[in-house]
């Protein structure tokens, strides 16, 4: 248990979001809990799971697979409210080709699907959603065809990198507010010595 309570790496939270991720889309509420549980000792991971759970409360898609991840994603907001505060939308998107440019760097790309993971690289175009059948829509309108097990990785390496993402603008934003909050404490003791 004291490893629990012990600070995680980035190694260890990409890990946990897979396998939180994994849980979601096999509705496996066992695995999502035991990955929740690390979210009440570590305020990133728990900023992490915010974002998952917001790219899945956001997906349109009303497929079986969606509707019990959006369950399960209900029951654990109930258990675990702290973890699931809403996210700011914001403007800019990862694209296509970053995603296969990060698999192609892990060596997460078989053999068979290189000419697809090619295809992607050149495709700047902006994903706006991530559940794997809008991912799956998308490749299939650009006529890109791959295996099953291809678009799962491609589909949690979105997911990754979006999170990836969204942690930097939050800690930027961050210490924008942190700045603005010192700026704001020189310029009120300048006034309060101003006064005197």
């Amino acid at each position: 248990m004291n490893s629990i309570n012990k600070q995680l790496n980035d190694e260890q939270r990409e890990l946990l979001i897979g396998l939180y991720v994994e849980g979601l889309d096999e509705a496996d509420d066992g695995k999502v809990a035991r990955v929740l549980q690390f979210t009440l000792h570590d305020e990133s991971l728990d900023g992490m799971i915010d974002e998952v759970n917001s790219f899945y409360a956001g997906e349109a898609d009303l497929s079986e697979a969606a509707s019990e991840a959006r369950l399960v994603g209900e029951l654990a907001r109930e258990s675990f409210p702290s973890a699931f505060e809403q996210r700011k939308d914001r403007e800019t998107f990862i694209t296509l080709s970053e995603v296969a440019k990060q698999m192609q760097a892990k060596g997460s790309v078989a053999k068979t699907d290189e000419p697809a993971n090619e295809k992607l690289l050149a495709a700047n175009i902006p994903l706006t959603k991530y559940s794997l059948p809008e991912i799956k829509r998308t490749a299939e309108s650009l006529k890109i065809k791959a295996s099953e097990s291809f678009w799962r990785i491609f589909h949690k390496t979105a997911i990754l990198l979006e999170m990836k993402h969204g942690h930097e603008q939050a800690m930027q934003a961050a210490r924008e507010k942190k700045i603005r909050r010192r700026t704001k404490k020189a310029d009120e003791r300048k006034q309060e010595t101003g006064n005197k």
